[in-house]
């Protein structure tokens, strides 16, 4: 099973990634750092949240998967 040190620092670097991604695709739709930013930070908490669980679900249970 992987450690929760591990599956943390995955998610950190995971949502780094995603905000760079989910910044740079709504400033394009959106022309407006500011919007960009304001949808980026509506989703920023419960993506992270939603990722770990994740993480740790398949550290727990996807290695029973044949």
């Amino acid at each position: 099973m992987e450690s929760h040190k591990k599956s943390l620092f995955k998610t950190i670097t995971w949502r780094a990634l995603h905000t760079i991604a989910g910044v740079s695709i709504a400033f394009f739709i959106t022309h407006s750092l500011e919007m960009a930013a304001e949808i980026i930070s509506a989703e920023v908490i419960w993506e992270t949240a939603l990722y770990y669980l994740h993480e740790r679900g398949w550290s727990r249970w996807g290695n029973k998967i044949n």
